[in-house]
């Protein structure tokens, strides 16, 4: 992914979450450029994941530009918050 890929869209999530894969699949089939972070490649993709969901590690848990989170969200709610 490109930079601003990075920047735009950021998906924090673990392996064999299936509310992760769905995500990850509509993100694909809408050619919606995003990363993924694995929760278990370092403690600190889970801290920060903790520190926006109140303490627990639920997942998938998303940024967009930078500084807006959400959780879980449908592909539909990540397709009205990103602009353009």
């Amino acid at each position: 992914m490109t930079r601003m890929a990075e920047e735009r869209l950021v998906v924090y999530r673990r392996p064999g979450c299936p509310s992760c894969a769905t995500l990850r699949a509509r993100l694909a089939l809408g050619r919606v450029p995003y990363t993924a972070v694995d929760l278990h490649r370092g403690p600190d993709a889970a801290a920060v994941v903790r520190a926006h969901n109140g303490g627990d590690e639920r997942v998938p848990t998303v940024r967009l530009d930078g500084d807006r989170w959400c959780r879980n969200p449908s592909h539909r709610d990540l397709r009205a918050a990103m602009p353009g």
